[in-house]
């Protein structure tokens, strides 16, 4: 039975790995005293990424990634392995193609702070508007249609705009948008792909290249615990049934929608008829007596 219920819920993850990340142009330290850089970790870059997923009804924040410190123009980190900063979960029971969206968040890491509350703030703001976007009718293909339409055209909008209301002391750059389509579950992409990403003002010169590249994995490895040895390679109870709850911690998750499948039916929200209620049958008309008065002049007095 187990193994049985194993294979019907078979799940592998796709994961957005970074390669490399080159700085074309260091950006500007407005932090120093007499040339001299008054913040403890000058030019350290942290990433992250925010998915927007269809099948799940979720936006889920994942934790932020270091990429390194002190980039100057033309330095080249390599990572091997790479490193992981997103995994979505992929069941066999899917619709396919299974299009995954997300973006790809990065900043340059201050004394000040706030990357990870900006990242916060903008999922949940992600998810509010998906979930406004979307109304009442819930079916795979219009969640996909919104999602796409509100990430490509609107996340630069809510991050800019919750940048500025934050008053952060780290420097994000401009969010990326990417995405993927697996073909079937059986998909295995491959090679990578690289993008420039700026500082969202052009006078902090900020500009790095970045390699990336999609990867199908068994097992979670952002989710999974420390391996605590054992029969099963490391993998403790905790790591399995971790693996089998998507977007499980360190995940931060905003629910827009409900859970989707291939075998969902469509529904659509519709508030109960109100039955018409029958009309009370029109009561008669009360008769009205009128009875004949005396007629006075305005000077007589009233008859005693």
């Amino acid at each position: 039975m187990a193994a049985q219920l194993e294979t019907e819920m078979a799940t592998k993850y796709l994961q957005l790995r970074i390669h490399e990340l080159t700085c074309v142009k260091m950006t500007e330290n407005r932090q120093n005293f007499l040339g001299i850089s008054l913040e403890t970790d000058p030019d350290a870059i942290d990433i992250s990424a925010i998915v927007a997923d269809t099948v799940q009804g979720v936006v889920a924040v994942a934790p932020p990634v270091r990429l390194g410190n002190r980039f100057n123009d033309g330095r080249r980190e390599t990572f091997s392995p790479p490193k992981v900063i997103a995994e979505v979960p992929i069941s066999d029971t899917d619709g396919f193609p299974r299009r995954v969206q997300l973006t790809v968040n990065m900043a340059e890491k201050d004394d000040g702070a706030g990357f990870d509350d900006l990242l916060t703030q903008v999922a949940e703001e992600l998810a509010d508007t998906l979930g406004d976007e979307i109304g009442g009718v819930i079916d795979s293909e219009t969640i996909e249609r919104v999602a796409v339409e509100v990430v490509r055209d609107g996340i630069k909008a809510i991050f800019s705009e919750i940048t500025k209301a934050l008053g952060l002391g780290d420097d994000p750059f401009r969010p990326i948008v990417l995405s993927h389509e697996l073909a079937s579950f059986a998909a295995a992409p491959s090679g990578t792909t690289s993008v420039d990403i700026f500082e969202p003002d052009p006078k902090h010169h900020g500009k790095f290249k970045l390699t990336y590249g999609w990867h199908i994995a068994d097992h979670a490895s952002i989710t999974a615990p420390v391996p605590t040895g054992g029969a099963d390679m490391g993998r403790s109870t905790a790591a399995l049934s971790a693996s089998r709850v998507p977007y499980a911690r360190p995940f931060r998750t905003f629910r827009f929608a409900r859970p989707m499948s291939k075998h969902a039916v469509p529904v659509t929200i519709k508030r109960p008829a109100t039955k018409a209620t029958a009309k009370a049958p029109a009561k008669p008309a009360k008769q009205m007596w009128l009875y004949p008065m005396s007629v006075r002049g305005l000077g007589d007095k009233p008859p005693k």
